[in-house]
């Protein structure tokens, strides 16, 4: 799975696959913060994930379509990740048994995730750079041929 950065294209069929998993992840969580033997700072975490998940005060709002989910999926990856790589083995095994992950299917769908997160970020940074240049030359040419309107108005 190709997930460079610098890449200029989406990975469309790894973010599908990310967000078919999503029911997946739900029920890691779940079953991670459930288990007596995963540490109350690791519960801790996971709980601070859900309440910006479920908080309307965010990085980029929901409302901006595709970036504004992206980065909640970027964060609860990242706090999964987390909370998978440093709470006792035995508890994280059974849990991504039970969901049908694994601790490498983390890891790929985060990186699919902010490979995704900056090709976006780069074409709609490129996107916008060529609309204030376009937006520009069009001011450039009205205010000339404005300036050339009143100049043939004082004429005459």
């Amino acid at each position: 799975m190709s997930t460079d950065p610098r890449s200029e294209t989406l990975n469309t069929p790894e973010l599908l696959a990310l967000l078919k998993r999503i029911p997946s992840y739900t029920r890691l969580l779940y079953s991670l913060y459930r288990s007596p033997d995963v540490p109350r700072r690791q519960k801790l975490l996971l709980t601070a994930g859900l309440g910006y998940l479920v908080s309307p005060v965010d990085v980029i709002p929901g409302f901006i379509p595709v970036a504004g989910q992206l980065d909640d999926i970027i964060v609860a990856l990242t706090i999964l990740q987390s909370v998978v790589k440093s709470s006792p083995a035995a508890p994280v095994a059974d849990a991504l048994q039970s969901s049908g992950l694994t601790a490498a299917q983390i890891d790929q769908d985060l990186d699919a995730a902010k490979t995704a997160a900056v090709v976006i970020a780069r074409k709609t940074g490129r996107a916008v750079a060529r609309t204030g240049r376009a937006a520009g030359s069009f001011l450039v040419k009205a205010a000339k041929g404005f300036a050339e309107i009143v100049r043939q108005m004082r004429r005459d």
